[in-house]
């Protein structure tokens, strides 16, 4: 029985590890890389202007990267995401190589989706106290007053308001702080598009919007010149 069990469990532990979802991540294809806390760097530099990046993680529906630049030369460059693209290829059925380019998500569209939707709860809130006020105020007037038990509807109705109000104060309350704690994000950690000074130097994490691929390449123009980066998607599990 105990020899049964045995195989029983082996069975078990052997469908399990091959229902396991693949992990990935990206490695840099035939770039300098410096190696940081288990992070593989990739970076470009001269005596006048460096760049690094590295991969930080994948999203359901993103890729993200963190960025680093300092400006060596004597004028300001203007640093700007959204022109940031990644290329990513892939073979398809058809043993055709196939080519997809996606630009940077822009910071600044993503702060006026912040405003909108915040704008929305907004509304929302009044829109469903209003409704719960209404509903109290008809129930109030439906109740007829020779009820024997007039006052005690009265007092479920009040109860009943009370309740519903806080159910939409705390739902209202607990979007309107993730949506508080998703600006404060975007603000501070993700880059935007700034001008870079002579001997300034900034970083920050930059998203693409998710794409299958095998290999990629990040492209970072600056001026008349463009900066390239390749990566392999390599499983880790």
């Amino acid at each position: 029985m105990k020899f049964k069990i045995f195989l029983l469990s082996i069975v078990v532990l052997s469908l399990v590890g091959c229902s396991q979802k693949p992990i990935y991540k990206l490695s840099p294809a035939n770039e300098d890389i410096d190696l940081s806390e288990g992070k593989e760097i990739a970076f470009r530099s001269d005596s006048l202007f460096e760049t690094a990046i590295n991969f930080e993680y994948f999203t359901e529906t993103e890729i993200c990267f963190y960025t680093y630049f300092y400006n060596g030369t004597d004028s300001i460059i203007e640093i700007n995401p959204s022109e940031f693209r990644l290329s990513g290829e892939i073979t398809n059925s058809d043993l055709k190589l196939k080519t997809k380019v996606v630009h940077a998500i822009s910071s600044e569209v993503i702060l006026q989706r912040i405003k909108k939707e915040k704008e929305d709860v907004k509304r929302d809130h009044h829109l469903l106290s209003c409704a719960n006020c209404l509903l109290a105020t008809l129930s109030f007037v439906f109740i007829d007053d020779e009820d024997e038990y007039a006052d005690e509807k009265r007092g479920n109705t009040v109860i009943n308001w009370i309740g519903n109000q806080a159910e939409i104060e705390s739902a209202t309350e607990a979007k309107l702080q993730k949506l508080k704690r998703k600006k404060i994000f975007w603000e501070n950690e993700v880059l935007k598009k700034t001008f870079l000074h002579p001997d300034e130097e900034i970083g920050g994490l930059i998203y693409f919007p998710l794409i299958q691929f095998k290999i990629c390449k990040i492209s970072l123009p600056f001026k008349k010149d463009k900066i390239h980066f390749g990566f392999k998607k390599v499983q880790v599990n």
